[in-house]
């Protein structure tokens, strides 16, 4: 892998910290979706015409149908881990189809973020989908418009509970936005993972 959790280190920090709770054999594939996802925004947030925005979401169609990298690292990494047998890619063009959705509305990209932390967890609970709302306000640096959230054991018994456990924190607190700012962040998420709290 090229990619991976090394590479979303450097471009998401927090989403790196996230998916480090899970698993190793798992980070590739969840770092895999990640980067995706971040993608995905750029097609629909840096073009100004709609048009623009499809013909980019549908590159990555294209590319997972025809199975051609077109020499894109992440395509590559993705292909590998589809013929790994560790992603599906039915599963990744239903991911994308909820990015080509709202490709007219930019300003309804928090759904395709509640999409994503649907298909990833398994589970379709209002917590879910504040949880990826909010975590699309905080990477888009918007508190502001985050909503209230409270995970419950409910909510965390699907797939990846330590991931989503994670992305809780992160979007509670807003931790997403000011990680630049602030180094400390993955020994309070370690200690909040650990104890269930951050000791004050």
């Amino acid at each position: 892998m090229q990619t991976g959790l090394s590479e979303l280190r450097q471009i998401c920090k927090p989403l790196a910290l996230a998916s480090a709770f899970e698993p190793p054999e798992t980070q590739d594939k969840l770092s895999c979706i990640w980067l995706l996802a971040l993608e995905l925004d750029k097609a629909v947030l840096l073009p100004k015409e709609s048009m623009l925005r499809l013909i980019r979401l549908q590159w990555w169609c294209d590319a997972l149908e025809t199975g051609r990298d077109h020499n894109v690292p992440l395509m590559r990494d993705i292909l590998d881990l589809i013929s790994a047998g560790k992603l599906d890619k039915s599963w990744l063009l239903d991911l994308i189809q909820n990015w080509q959705n709202i490709s007219d509305r930019p300003e309804a990209l928090s759904q395709s973020w509640e999409a994503l932390l649907i298909k990833i967890s398994g589970k379709d609970t209002q917590a879910i989908r504040d949880c990826g709302h909010n975590l699309f306000c905080a990477l888009q640096r918007r508190p502001d418009m985050m909503r209230p959230l409270t995970l419950k054991s409910s909510d965390l018994s699907g797939n990846y509970p330590y991931l989503l456990k994670a992305c809780g924190y992160l979007t509670k607190r807003g931790e997403v936005v000011d990680i630049s700012e602030d180094g400390t962040l993955g020994f309070r998420l370690f200690l909040y993972m650990l104890f269930g709290r951050v000791p004050v």
